[in-house]
């Protein structure tokens, strides 16, 4: 997308380049934009996996914490 053609001649072919190119002028923005969004929407998810990751984690001491105080009140009774 950041090459354009080369023609100079004012025939069809010439016109038919012109348009090409103008096509190409309008279609970089919007691809550029579309590549930005996927980085930003990568960025979100990997922050989300870390996040969940994280909860999993607390979830899992707090389980053992209270399968000793399950434990601990057990052999009380």
């Amino acid at each position: 997308l950041t090459q354009r053609l080369a023609y100079a001649k004012q025939d069809e072919l010439g016109e038919l380049v012109n348009w090409f190119n103008r096509f190409l002028d309008k279609l970089q923005p919007t691809i550029a934009q579309i590549k930005q969004s996927i980085t930003e929407a990568r960025g979100t998810a990997d922050q989300s996996s870390a996040i969940a990751r994280q909860t999993s984690e607390g979830m899992q001491v707090q389980f053992r914490e209270i399968d000793q105080v399950a434990t601990a009140s057990n052999e009380m009774s």
